[in-house]
């Protein structure tokens, strides 16, 4: 027997109403401890986010975007259903994240692999993201990551599969930061 498979559309803007630029939408189980992979894409017309064919479960959608702060919503979808999702985002800080990975990975194939992860003072993960694909600057094997942030103070975790792990404290302030937060894994 098929069990029907339910679908989820988002409306995402920021309090102040306007809309909120390059968000990454991900939708993953609830007990992942690595990021997962279901991505949503606006539609070019309304700028809904929607996706379909997900197996009915407890999901946790993440939102991730240069000036808007990170948020994690929890979720079941039954099976069959078409769930529609309001999301208000508060702006946040810009910050960049500058990754330096390692120059000669033993099976290198010219494509960023690693997981980054921020925890809030009180050592709730905020963020989980995983990073596939190509370096900004391949030759230097540079990624930066645009992420809007609360000020505070936060850990980061970020780590290069099959390499190396880099853990940080960094303090936000209420004004971007001139320079990117560089995360050496060379």
């Amino acid at each position: 027997m098929r069990v029907a498979t339910a679908s989820l559309s988002v409306r995402l803007r920021a309090a102040d109403g306007s809309k909120v630029r390059d968000a990454l939408l991900r939708l993953g189980h609830s007990g992942e401890t690595a990021s997962g992979t279901d991505y949503f894409e606006p539609d070019e017309v309304d700028g809904v986010y929607r996706k379909t064919g997900f197996n009915p479960g407890k999901y946790v959608l993440q939102l991730l975007a240069p000036d808007v702060a990170p948020q994690s919503v929890p979720l079941t979808l039954l099976a069959g259903e078409r769930r529609e999702l309001d999301v208000v985002a508060e702006r946040g800080v810009p910050v960049v994240f500058e990754l330096r990975c390692r120059l000669d990975p033993p099976h290198d194939n010219g494509s960023i692999d690693c997981q980054m992860s921020l925890t809030d003072p009180s050592g709730n993960r905020i963020v989980n993201h995983r990073l596939f694909g190509y370096f900004d600057d391949h030759a230097q094997r540079k990624k930066c990551v645009r992420l809007g942030l609360l000020t505070g103070t936060y850990r980061v975790n970020v780590e290069e599969f099959g390499g190396k792990t880099k853990d940080l404290e960094i303090t936000v302030p209420a004004v971007a930061p001139a320079a990117p937060i560089v995360l050496d894994l060379r």
